[in-house]
């Protein structure tokens, strides 16, 4: 029942944002994440060379204490992090298309979202929600890539309107597993 409810959880926060990674990585890694920018503005500062996200598995593990540090809502996010405290997130982009995994303490990996995704103008990532509970939800992503690490983190004008549990899986920073 706990992990029913931890998934449904996982799975409407996980519906602004699409990936698809494969399974287990991100629990192989148990990297710290460090703490999301808050800069305004378009993309995140960035040294990269390249106008879009390459394509890969890219993988980081949401912890209790970074969520606490964010002050993000422990009501919304608590149960999403289980008892470890740790919530495995692996995001898998290519091309357009990405999907997200999470794996629970039992270690179960299953589809959080898929979707579609394009830039904007700005550099921005827009993924396109394609799950039955949002379809069609966007968001606006920054992101600043620096060899195998991706910083993601919701722009400014879509950051008020995304909620903490999607602020939790989405926001980070992730490694390439693969």
């Amino acid at each position: 029942m706990r992990t029913t409810i931890r998934l449904l959880t996982v799975l409407s926060l996980l519906i602004i944002m699409g990936c698809s990674a494969q399974r287990g990585s991100a629990t192989e890694k148990n990297e710290p994440v460090t703490t999301v920018p808050t800069t305004s503005g378009s993309p995140l500062a960035s040294e990269q060379s390249a106008a879009r996200i390459p394509d890969g598995t890219w993988s980081r593990v949401a912890t209790r204490q970074e969520a606490q540090e964010r002050k993000l809502d422990m009501k919304i996010v608590g149960p999403m992090l289980g008892s470890d405290g740790k919530l495995p997130i692996d995001l898998k982009i290519e091309g357009d298309r990405w999907t997200v995994f999470v794996t629970d303490d039992s270690g179960i990996t299953e589809v959080g979202d898929v979707g579609s995704a394009t830039y904007d103008e700005e550099g921005h990532w827009v993924t396109t929600s394609e799950s039955v509970g949002c379809p069609q939800c966007t968001a606006r992503v920054r992101w600043q890539l620096s060899g195998d690490r991706l910083v993601l983190a919701f722009a400014p004008a879509d950051r008020g309107a995304t909620h903490d549990d999607e602020r939790l899986v989405v926001e980070g920073e992730y490694r390439r597993s693969q």
